[in-house]
């Protein structure tokens, strides 16, 4: 719901909302998200108490404090970043940057200058 509300009128906020193969699914364990809200905001509450209740393999997550604590309660985490790498691994994308650049440029995705060097790097994209 975070890209679909507060993100309503960026690229992809209606891809999300109309995609038929997102279901959503509301928390069952409301004590749960209100203990992990201490630390976390409300969407990554909900997302690590609904993974757990689904038993899910892997959660999509940024955050490195929200993964921290996804990891710490036994679910397997993975970025967005590392999407992209899973992706060109298997050869279903070309290149990285491209993708990097625009969810920076268009979707005002954060990610530091670091991260972003030493991902084309270790993808062999980084530019001299």
């Amino acid at each position: 719901m975070e890209v679909v509300i507060h993100g309503a009128g960026l690229p992809g906020a209606d891809e999300v909302k109309n995609a038929a193969w997102i279901k959503k699914k509301a928390v069952a364990n409301t004590q749960l998200v209100m203990a992990l809200q201490q630390e976390l905001d409300a969407g990554e509450a909900e997302a690590i108490a609904v993974a757990l209740e689904a038993e899910a393999d892997v959660l999509l997550m940024d955050e490195r404090l929200g993964q921290e604590t996804a990891r710490h309660l036994g679910l397997h985490c993975v970025g967005l970043i590392g999407v992209l790498v899973a992706d060109r691994q298997k050869k279903l994308i070309d290149a990285i940057k491209p993708h990097l650049d625009s969810l920076r440029d268009a979707a005002g995705f954060r990610i530091g200058d670091d991260l972003y060097a030493r991902v084309l790097d270790d993808q062999g994209e980084l530019e001299s």
